[in-house]
């Protein structure tokens, strides 16, 4: 609104070379915002399509298998489940769990594992339809 006026202003005053600068400014910032406001949106919706896909380990039943797609949580976290052998791209199978709470067990890389429910919750899994 403010840039209308200033426009208005220049071109009665007949400075046509700053309104074609002024005016060429405003356009390339119109058109960068419009870029990233686009790559914005498509990750957003890129991420939502993935979540629809994505579980906590925490969510799957009994006797299913998944393959972790990534945990969530910070550096420690994820060192403390790398080292554990938990790392995107990992087929897991999810042993034992307690209804509400407790601990869970799962079995990777051919070894079982018990985690604690607030560390399992943040290993997110895409489960597999097969049930073993």
């Amino acid at each position: 609104m403010v840039f209308c006026y200033i426009i208005n202003y220049l071109i009665i005053n007949s400075n046509l070379i700053i309104v074609s600068i002024l005016a060429f400014v405003f356009l390339s910032f119109v058109y960068i915002f419009w870029c990233v406001y686009i790559q914005l949106i498509s990750k957003i919706k890129n991420r939502y399509n993935n979540a629809e896909q994505q579980l906590s380990l925490v969510d799957i039943n009994e006797g299913q298998k998944g393959v972790i797609v990534s945990v969530l949580g910070g550096r420690m976290a994820a060192k403390r489940l790398a080292d554990l052998g938990l790392t995107p791209n990992t087929e897991i199978k999810l042993i034992r769990k307690m209804l509400y709470r407790g601990p869970i067990e799962i079995e990777v890389r051919g070894s079982n594992l018990v985690l604690g429910r607030g560390l399992a919750s943040k290993i997110l899994v895409k489960q597999k339809n097969n049930k073993v």
